[in-house]
């Protein structure tokens, strides 16, 4: 039985480290010094958009919100959930108990499950092929946000790409990852 229903209109945002945006990008990051946040893909058309609703098996597209910040490396992506209204949705509790089994043993998906209230980007992250899971939860259970935190030039396209040959290889999955 799914936890999340499959035709629910999810929204998913994301910041990043401007790295991901090609060298026009960086350059105009590093040339103007005055740039904090840019949201991009505000006319909805984003291309990982059609692939997100492939993998998530989503009837419907997700509102996609992405924006890139003053920072060369690094990515938060979260999905909120307003649990109380979603039908037969699982507790917060109940979706991270989920998660934990589904990557127990991964070396690649870590899933955290100690409380914050904060989760920090740092200009100084280091390279990784690692991702970091949090399920944050309102104490009456009517809310989540799922979040994932990861280096969108680590275990972004480059990191998947190596992981995935690692697999059909027939290699170790983590072999030549930086975790």
């Amino acid at each position: 039985m799914p936890l999340l229903p499959a035709d629910w209109p999810y929204t998913v945002n994301a910041v990043s480290g401007y790295s991901g945006g090609g060298k026009a990008l960086i350059q105009r990051f590093d040339e103007d010094g005055d740039i904090a946040f840019r949201a991009y893909g505000l006319g909805m058309g984003h291309k990982h958009v059609p692939e997100m609703q492939r993998y998530a098996a989503l009837t419907h597209s997700p509102l996609f919100a992405p924006a890139v910040i003053d920072a060369h490396r690094g990515m938060v992506v979260e999905v909120p959930l307003p649990l109380s209204v979603m039908p037969m949705a699982g507790s917060p509790e109940v979706l991270r108990l989920a998660l934990v089994e589904f990557y127990a043993g991964s070396q690649v998906v870590t899933m955290h499950d100690e409380p914050k209230d904060e989760l920090l980007l740092r200009r100084s992250m280091q390279p990784s092929d690692r991702l970091d899971l949090w399920v944050f939860g309102a104490k009456d259970g009517t809310q989540a946000r799922l979040v994932a935190r990861l280096d969108n030039l680590g275990k972004g396209a480059s990191g998947a790409a190596i992981q995935s040959l690692n697999l059909m290889a027939g290699l170790p999955e983590t072999a030549g990852l930086n975790l």
